[in-house]
């Protein structure tokens, strides 16, 4: 698989909790890293619970150009 073909969604937490701002920026860095662009990447924000990731997978399927992977942060 070719790296312009690859997208990645990124499940996280809400925005004013401190460690999903973290889980985020390392996200970006890490596709930085990688050089993915984390600019196209999928993000879905909800609460850390597991019917949050529920959702958060039912909206990446339902995607027409589907991630071709996820990165789920829970405290779960």
């Amino acid at each position: 698989m070719s790296r312009t073909a690859f997208s990645i969604a990124h499940a996280t937490g809400p925005a004013e909790n401190i460690e999903a701002r973290e889980r985020l920026r390392g996200f970006r860095a890490a596709a930085a890293a990688n050089r993915l662009s984390s600019g196209d990447a999928v993000i879905w924000e909800g609460n850390f619970s597991f019917d949050a990731g529920t959702a958060a997978a039912r909206r990446f399927l339902a995607l027409s150009r589907r991630p071709s992977a996820a990165f789920c942060a829970s405290d779960q």
